[in-house]
């Protein structure tokens, strides 16, 4: 997927004009809905479960064939796609010793994995021309981690702006393994071999945001959240080739991108014990524009493409529905 146009010291300005904003200029609006209970505590802790899931490409391109009746037998969609997962959402908030300002510690982790196989006689595996595989195994495993720390301060009843600073870790490993029976002087012999990916991004920089509560009865409230932000990704992707007869063989390329980040929420929340506990059922998204993808590099980096290319063209989308609860005190 292209990726989308945008100016990353742009977003950077603008996101460190709106810290410096939220931190000393913006005045910090205390009132509640009128028949809302307080939702600003001294200190709270947030535990949340989130399940994944991150559709592929949906391009459909194909990348391993029957030679026989042409059919496809793995396309890009298979590739790209990530089975569902479970992944944890912890927050901390607290209040700053001195501004007073509200602030927000979160981490995120999410480990997704996918297998797949193909099988035929002779496939045609275009990544890999030199060899007709009898089989194809392919494992794509991606992992992130995320740390944030957030500034808000309430601007209005109900809504409060956000800034602060955030780094995110892509690493990504994707694994094409083959069977390939040859024929040699000395009679049949069956090789294995393949090519393996690992993408590493490290984004880092600033962000921007806003979280809006909206009463619906007495213990129950809708909220929901935006966040977006420019940040640097130093990208790196390491490349190894490997069979049963020569061994493996490795390269290493890197390169440095502007990354974009955007993340949207909703949750509907009920307090269980008023001012004490809360539970909420929620749907977050993500997208993360100019990133090293693991899949896509067997495209330009190996055996089937020259060397010294990252591919950071990638959008992928990260969508999550999220349950926890939040104690405060």
């Amino acid at each position: 997927m292209r990726p989308l146009s945008f100016k990353p010291k742009f977003l950077i300005a603008i996101t460190t004009i709106a810290l410096s904003y939220i931190s000393l200029a913006a005045p910090d609006v205390q009132a509640q809905w009128p028949y809302t209970t307080n939702k600003d505590p001294s200190s709270s802790v947030e535990v949340g479960a989130r399940f994944f899931d991150r559709p592929g490409d949906d391009l459909g391109v194909g990348l391993a064939f029957d030679p026989v009746t042409n059919e496809v037998l793995f396309d890009s969609d298979q590739a790209t796609s990530l089975d569902a997962s479970t992944g944890v959402d912890l927050r901390y908030n607290f209040h700053g010793p001195r501004t007073g300002n509200k602030w927000e510690f979160r981490t995120l982790l999410v480990n997704f994995n996918s297998d797949s196989q193909a099988m035929a006689t002779d496939i045609n595996f275009p990544l890999l021309p030199q060899v007709r595989p009898e089989e194809i195994d392919y494992t794509y495993d991606s992992r992130i981690l995320s740390f944030e720390l957030n500034t808000k301060r309430a601007v209005f009843p109900g809504l409060t702006l956000l800034a602060g600073c955030r780094f995110i870790s892509v690493d990504e490993d994707a694994i094409f393994g083959f069977t390939e029976n040859v024929d040699t002087i000395f009679g049949p012999v069956t090789v294995t071999g393949g090519q393996s990916i690992e993408a590493i991004n490290s984004i880092y920089g600033l962000q921007a945001g806003f979280e809006f509560n909206f009463p619906i009865c007495q213990a129950i409230y809708v909220s929901s959240v935006g966040k977006f932000g420019g940040y640097n990704n130093p990208t790196r992707v390491v490349s190894t080739t490997f069979d049963s007869i020569n061994g493996p063989e490795t390269t290493e390329v890197s390169k440095s991108t502007g990354t974009f980040v955007a993340e949207i929420g909703a949750r509907v929340n009920y307090e269980v014990i008023p001012s004490c506990l809360t539970t909420y059922v929620g749907y977050d998204a993500m997208w993360i524009d100019g990133i090293a993808l693991a899949p896509p590099q067997f495209l330009s980096t190996g055996v089937s493409a020259p060397l010294g290319a990252v591919d950071t063209t990638n959008t992928p989308f990260i969508q999550s529905i999220t349950v926890g609860a939040q104690l405060m005190y």
